[in-house]
């Protein structure tokens, strides 16, 4: 007994020391802070096209502000990059998802095409046969992304083209482009021709979107307000005519000196 009192008698004062030393929550880091300040607005991109088509080097030459002549690996899955730009004098973070063009990993592409504000599909214009697949890849943008979604048909390795094949696949391309309703480019990731361009086309065609998208969300919810506006004078109590106590009098109901409602059944 004696052991369980002085035990006891310890642990009554180490109580308040305890509750003293009790850990607070850590303040939030300065160059954390920092960080999530250092951009006003982020753009979700999805870059897809088939396998080979140069989608890698391009996210690349656009994440290093210029050109990129490096090799790289195949992607499996998705790849993810961050890069922050100006974009209208405003500071834009760009979340780059650089997915895979195999068939295999094609359910995973669609999960990506939900979530994203804008698509980059990406084709070899040195490939004869690469606009001949842009229609199959763009019939997947709209059956799995948003219709709010901006697309941008991108040509890549056009350094590799002479001046008469560039402007005809120029020309080819534009056609298909017109007919979708998307923005067209031609780049070249080794030299850093229009990369920065055309990611900045794509981003301007994200924020019109998302203002179209805001504004038509405003003007729904403007809507339903008036509706119940409307409906609000219906909803009051009658004075001029109801019976005292009642909202509004039943069909078997008549007041005297009254007109019957307009449309109510009153019985004589």
């Amino acid at each position: 007994r004696y052991l369980v009192c002085t035990l006891l008698r310890h642990m009554r004062k180490a109580l308040p020391q305890a509750k003293r030393a009790r850990p607070t929550k850590p303040a939030r880091s300065p160059l954390r802070h920092r960080m999530a300040s250092t951009y006003d607005d982020v753009a979700k991109i999805a870059v897809v096209g088939p396998a080979g088509a140069g989608k890698t080097s391009l996210v690349q030459a656009f994440c290093q502000g210029g050109a990129f002549g490096g090799t790289t690996s195949p992607t499996f899955g998705v790849d993810f990059r961050l890069h922050t730009m100006a974009v209208d004098s405003k500071q834009l973070r760009f979340h780059l998802w650089d997915t895979t063009g195999a068939p295999r990993f094609a359910s995973i592409t669609h999960a990506y095409y939900r979530v994203a504000e804008g698509i980059v599909l990406v084709y070899d214009a040195t490939d004869p046969a690469a606009l001949d697949h842009v229609g199959g890849w763009l019939d997947q943008v709209r059956a799995f992304a948003p219709e709010s979604t901006a697309v941008l048909l991108c040509a890549t390795k056009t350094d590799e083209l002479s001046e008469d094949e560039r402007a005809r696949v120029c020309s080819r391309a534009g056609v298909i482009a017109r007919a979708a309703r998307v923005q067209h480019v031609m780049t070249s990731s080794k030299h850093g021709t229009a990369v920065r361009a055309a990611f900045e086309m794509l981003a301007r065609e994200v924020r019109a979107a998302s203002v179209r998208r805001r504004q038509k969300e405003s003007s729904a919810l403007a809507a339903s307000k008036s509706g119940w506006s409307a409906l609000a004078p219906l909803m009051q109590p009658c004075s001029c005519w109801a019976p005292p106590g009642c909202c509004l009098p039943m069909p078997w109901q008549r007041v005297e000196g009254h007109p019957p409602a307009v449309g109510r059944i009153v019985s004589n």
